[in-house]
């Protein structure tokens, strides 16, 4: 068993902490916890760093007794929300130190150094630089860092992950001042993507939609990599709110029957009683399955014209064909009673629309998969941009990664 990894992942509505390890080659959560925000961010943006990073602290030591455990938690991975993400490609090539033409570990520094140095747009900073293939003079392509083979050149294709320099100071700022050391630094659909190389390998080309708490992200994934990703402001949590305001119930037991029914638009013979309602004049109110399905449904309604928007824009300047592509949905959102039904109806056209669950003891659920990609890319891709330094050491090819 590999030395555990703990991932830090700073939601709009709350902070999730999983510490997890590799085990036969896939990722294993040896344990998880969440803290719920009150208003420290607010659409993407931290408005309170102090109250945030208090919270944060709190998740240094880690002490369960019902899982009689006691972790100290220092060095963390951090996921980023990708508002505002971009991807570039670069090719770089540098000469071979070596007067006898082996390739050194200062020749992976040099090659990826000058990927480092390529400027990105005003405003945005490299979150981290992923390569696809190292390249020989000969020809000779690999996917690892080619130490010890020979070569008077070397040329690394790589993507270049960017997000806007505000976001990534902000996060990291409040992250070391709660107490972590962050190891790297990843964007959510990049971790999404490597998870699903893993574990669904036979799907290399697909829209990846995330749905989150407050955040809904829609990425272009192509040969197991992102392409490009946009987002909208909106999810299971403006859903409660949406249940809440037109039930008039407590966002808490707006959330209680949100989980527990879903959308479920059988027609029923009888209308069962699922919760009480107390109104504005004092007198109690049933609630039924038909009341809720209501504001579920219209809620839903804006929430798809909105996903239909955003597929627009990550589907500008590709072929009609790329409109076909599967879709596959993560992200606490997905696991909405009644959503696939609905989904798959109103997303004709489509290859294949999966509701992804990955199948991890432990970890069976689609919010965790941001979290079990990000534990997979700790064990398999060590030493890049990610560990904050500009070197490169051997990098492990996943056996399910095709051509």
């Amino acid at each position: 068993m590999e030395k555990p990894t703990a991932v830090l992942e700073i939601g709009n509505s709350a902070i999730k902490l999983v510490i997890g390890t590799m085990v036969d080659g896939f990722p294993l959560v040896i344990y998880e916890t969440s803290k719920p925000l009150e208003g420290e961010i607010n659409q993407g943006t931290i408005v309170e760093p102090d109250s945030l990073a208090e919270k944060l602290h709190s998740l240094l030591v880690i002490q369960d007794s019902n899982a009689k455990i006691k972790i100290n938690v220092s060095e963390v991975t951090m996921i980023l929300p990708p508002m505002g993400f971009e991807v570039y490609s670069n090719v770089k090539t540098t000469n071979v130190v070596s007067p006898t033409s082996i390739i050194d570990q200062i020749d992976i520094n040099n090659v990826v150094s000058l990927v480092k140095k390529e400027p990105v747009p005003s405003g945005s900073t490299i979150v981290d630089i992923i390569p696809d293939d190292f390249v020989l003079d000969n020809g000779t392509r690999v996917f690892e860092p080619p130490l010890g083979m020979k070569s008077n050149s070397l040329t690394i294709e790589a993507k270049v992950h960017v997000l806007p320099k505000t976001l990534i100071e902000q996060f990291r700022a409040v992250a070391l001042k709660a107490g972590f050391r962050i190891r790297r630094t990843l964007v959510a659909p990049y971790s999404a993507a490597i998870l699903l190389r893993k574990l669904m390998p036979e799907i290399k080309n697909y829209v990846l939609i995330d749905m989150g708490s407050e955040l809904t992200t829609f990425s272009l994934v192509g040969n197991y990599s992102v392409y490009g990703s946009t987002y909208i402001l909106k999810g299971a949590y403006d859903l409660t709110k949406h249940i809440s305001s037109k039930l008039e119930i407590s966002p808490e037991e707006a959330f209680r029957l949100q989980k527990l029914y879903g959308y479920d638009n059988r027609k029923l013979s009888f209308a069962p009683t699922i919760s009480t309602r107390y109104l504005d004049s004092g007198k109690e109110s049933d609630v039924t399955p038909t009341m809720l399905n209501a504001p579920i449904a219209e809620f839903l309604q804006t929430y798809v014209n909105d996903m239909y928007k955003s597929l627009e824009i990550l589907f500008k300047g590709y072929d009609d064909r790329i409109k076909r592509l599967p879709i596959v949905f993560v992200g606490g959102l997905s696991r909405l009673q009644g959503l696939e039904a609905y989904l798959k109806e109103m997303l004709p056209g489509h290859d294949d629309i999966i509701f992804y669950t990955p199948k991890i003891i432990g970890a069976r659920s689609p919010s965790l998969v941001n979290s079990l990609g990000a534990i997979l890319i700790a064990s398999s891709f060590k030493g890049t941009l990610g560990d904050q330094e500009a070197r490169v050491s051997k990098v492990e090819r996943d056996e399910t990664r095709r051509r």
